[in-house]
């Protein structure tokens, strides 16, 4: 099958009750190959992406190989993009609720909920509860 026998489908949503049609009525929001828009005025410019909602626009996505917090780098990190998934734009984001958690693993590409960070900080917040009682037992021989 040649890329002149698939077919290409777009999906739009058109006005928000006025009848007048908004930006991507006609079609117009995924502007390159496998790229989505969902909403009135979303744009999808970015190979292989996702805008989902009114006004969201996707814009350039980069590897992420390490990061750094304070003074220390993390690196090892799973997977790596080949598109991106917005939900808004600046100055228009949105908050992504109802999420599964997602795995935890050395190979994990999933999404982490909140549920999953607030255990992990709880599990931080008693280990360095139980070094501090320790110094200070240790401090008081």
């Amino acid at each position: 099958m040649t890329s002149q026998d698939m077919a290409f489908h777009y999906v739009s949503v058109t006005d928000e009750g006025d009848g007048k049609h908004q930006g991507n009525y006609d079609n117009d929001g995924a502007t390159v190959l496998g790229a989505i828009a969902i909403g009135p005025n979303a744009s999808a410019s970015v190979l292989n992406s996702v805008a989902l909602g009114a006004n969201s626009m996707t814009g350039s996505f980069s590897q992420v190989s390490d990061a750094t917090i304070g003074n220390t780098t993390y690196g090892g990190f799973a997977g790596s993009a080949r598109g991106v998934v917005s939900v808004g734009g600046p100055g228009a984001e949105r908050q992504i609720t109802h999420v599964a958690p997602g795995a935890i693993t050395s190979a994990s590409t999933d999404a982490i909920n909140g549920s999953q960070l607030y255990s992990a900080v709880n599990g931080l917040e008693a280990l360095i509860a139980s070094v501090r009682a320790e110094l200070t037992t240790l401090g008081n021989q």
